[in-house]
């Protein structure tokens, strides 16, 4: 869990979830892929994410977006997840 005060990624679950949904990933294969990058966070707590429930602290959500980003790539999908800058 991140450490309090720790910038988080608020509203940008929006976006995450759109390009999930354009992609055909379900969460548990966007959580595998997101692990297989070196994410931290439960699957629940992707969820959650997901749901507009919790938010992420920056590194986690560019962990995401990556993997986002990556199958993207591998469908040759013109969506994107653009990356939070961290402070």
């Amino acid at each position: 869990m991140p450490e309090q005060g720790e910038p988080r990624s608020p509203g940008r679950h929006h976006a995450v979830e759109a390009a999930r949904n354009h992609l055909g990933l379900s969460i548990e294969d966007l959580w595998i892929a997101y692990m297989a990058l070196g994410g931290h966070m439960e699957p629940g707590q992707i969820r959650a994410f997901l749901e507009g429930r919790e938010t992420l602290p920056p590194v986690e959500f560019n962990v995401l977006a990556q993997a986002i980003n990556d199958e993207a790539r591998d469908q040759q999908s013109p969506v994107r997840v653009p990356f939070q800058r961290q402070n």
